[in-house]
Order: C-alpha cells, then structure tokens, then sequence
C-alpha cells in the first residue's frame, strides 16, 4: 500500500472514531439531559476534532527525506494554525451559541483523549 494512502486512512480512522465516541455521548446526554446538552457535546467534540484535521492535512502534505525542511515547517504551521482554530472555535461556541457547560467540555475532553489512545489501539 501507498505510504501516503496508508497515513490517510489512520488519519480518516481516528476522526470516525472520535466522532463515534462523541456521538455516542451525545445520545447519552440526549436520553438523559435534552437536546441542549447533546449539542453542546457535539459542539464540544467538533472544536476537538475539526482543528486536528486540518492539522492531519498541513502537516501529511509533505513525504520524502528530500521535504524534511517541508515537513518541519509544516509540522509548526499546523500545529500553530490548529491551535489558533481551536481558540477561535471556543470563542465563537461561547459567544454566539447557549451551551451545557458540561456537556461541551466532556465531549471536547473525551474526543481529545479519543485522540491520545486511538494511534496505540490502531498499532496493534
């Protein structure tokens, strides 16, 4: 298999896995709180989730030991865009939409430790 398809498919399998364990919450939230609180853990999971994406894009762009120079810029880039967007996304969430504090946080936290374990369940 291609290198860069066989990175493309880890990365396309942890965002299905993170939004599945975010969804998952989110139904939870949903049977047990209401609606406001299951948006709010979608919402929650996207700020997760959408930047490191985007980061998985700027950063998987470069292969090669002729892009390592490519490959480091574009790993600090990434890193630095993806942080911007996350600060960003949290701001909007706060101002423009009424959230379940709670609710948002976990589905943030949980889609964030999703990111932390996934790689070491994929490995094996």
């Amino acid at each position: 298999m291609d290198p860069k398809a066989k990175v493309w498919r880890g990365v396309r399998r942890l965002f299905l896995v993170q939004s599945a364990v975010v969804f998952i919450l989110a139904v939870i939230f949903f049977m047990t709180i209401g609606t406001v609180a299951a948006m709010s853990c979608v919402l929650g999971g996207l700020v997760c989730i959408l930047p490191s994406q985007l980061f998985a894009w700027l950063y998987f762009r470069y292969r090669g030991a002729h892009s390592a120079q490519q490959i480091v810029g574009a790993f600090y880039r990434g890193e630095a865009v993806k942080i911007f967007i996350t600060v960003a996304l949290f701001i909007i969430v706060f101002k423009h939409v009424a959230i379940h504090a709670m609710a948002f946080f976990l589905g943030f936290i949980v889609a964030q430790c999703v990111f932390w374990v996934a790689p070491g369940l994929f490995s094996k």
